[in-house]
């Protein structure tokens, strides 16, 4: 693998991790009681719980998708590619959780737009990882 191509796809796991540590830690602080002010006036201004449940989701499947090696993103089960199988049952995971949470609640809404932002990340990856015209053709095409 170039260079070029190993430093974007290093560059892609580091925001992803640092996007994926900062959810775990806002849903621990919420899951704890510990929610800060910042958390619930950036919940209200994103448009509520449901658009911010969307925006995490595909945050979270957009970068994680995109900072795996082209041969685990390959990988699929029953059709369905491995990396969306671990994202949909982190995500159930994580929303199942609040059920015991005495400041949280489970929600099936919640889960839905989750759900709904790893399929939009689905789509966004498969064009962003397709193959440009420019590759595919080779160096004939280039002046």
């Amino acid at each position: 693998m170039p260079l070029a191509q190993r430093l974007n796809q290093r560059l892609w796991q580091i925001a992803c991790g640092c996007v994926c540590i900062a959810l775990l830690v806002a849903t621990g602080l919420k899951s704890s009681g510990n929610y800060s002010v910042f958390f619930a006036r950036l919940e209200i201004y994103l448009g509520g719980d449901t658009v911010v449940h969307f925006v995490a989701a595909l945050t979270c499947s957009t970068l994680s998708m995109m900072a795996v090696s082209e041969r685990i993103y390959a990988v699929k089960f029953a059709g369905i590619r491995a990396i969306v199988l671990l994202l949909c049952l982190a995500f159930t995971v994580d929303e199942g959780l609040q059920a015991f949470s005495v400041y949280r609640q489970f929600s099936w809404g919640d889960l839905g737009f989750n759900y709904a932002g790893l399929l939009s990340a689905s789509v966004l990856v498969m064009f962003l990882k397709r193959p440009s015209t420019w590759d595919s053709a080779g160096g004939e095409n280039v002046h």
